[in-house]
This record gives structure tokens, C-alpha cells and sequence, in this order.
């Protein structure tokens, strides 16, 4: 079978809000954070211990975001997932 994403959201692009669905991989400390494309935190979601192979999910507002690109990166000592979200404005 299909591997599951590790790391998804819907919808994408979005206007208000997204979910954020994650699955840890091992049990560890875990960040979720959002960063703009400068590399500059803009949220941080999520952080805790997250157990393995549990699946994990959150809602992210963006509406006081100004429109554009930015990455959410799900980070645990051991690794490093990466999403590119997309805000956009009616």
C-alpha cells in the first residue's frame, strides 16, 4: 500500500483556516510551526510529545496573514517534514 503523508493539510490553498493532519513517526518531542518564506516564525501550533504512529490533528487560522507562501514544518529530534501552504485573499 501507499505510504500515508506523513504531513497534509486541507484545504490548501486556503482563505481562513486549514487542518493540519500529522503523523508521528517515532514518540518524541514535536513542533509544528509555521514560517513565512524569510525563514521567520509566524505560529507555532503544536508542541508536545507526540506517540508513534499516532495521528494527530489541528486547525491553523490564517486570516491575519497577509496573502503568499509559507512552509509548515512538522520537527521531532529525529526528522524534519516540510508542507508548503498557500494563503490566499477573495
Amino acid at each position: 500500500g501507499a505510504e500515508k503523508p506523513l504531513l497534509t493539510s486541507f484545504p490548501n490553498p486556503f482563505e481562513d483556516k486549514t487542518t493540519i493532519i500529522f503523523i508521528a513517526e517515532n514518540t518524541s518531542e514535536a513542533t509544528l510551526t509555521i514560517y513565512n518564506t524569510l525563514g521567520e516564525k509566524v505560529a507555532e501550533i503544536f508542541k508536545g510529545t507526540v506517540e508513534k504512529e499516532k495521528r494527530y490533528k489541528t486547525e491553523f487560522a490564517g486570516n491575519s496573514l497577509p496573502e503568499g507562501i509559507y512552509y509548515c514544518a512538522l520537527e521531532s529530534k529525529e526528522n524534519l517534514n516540510v508542507i508548503k501552504l498557500v494563503v490566499i485573499k477573495p
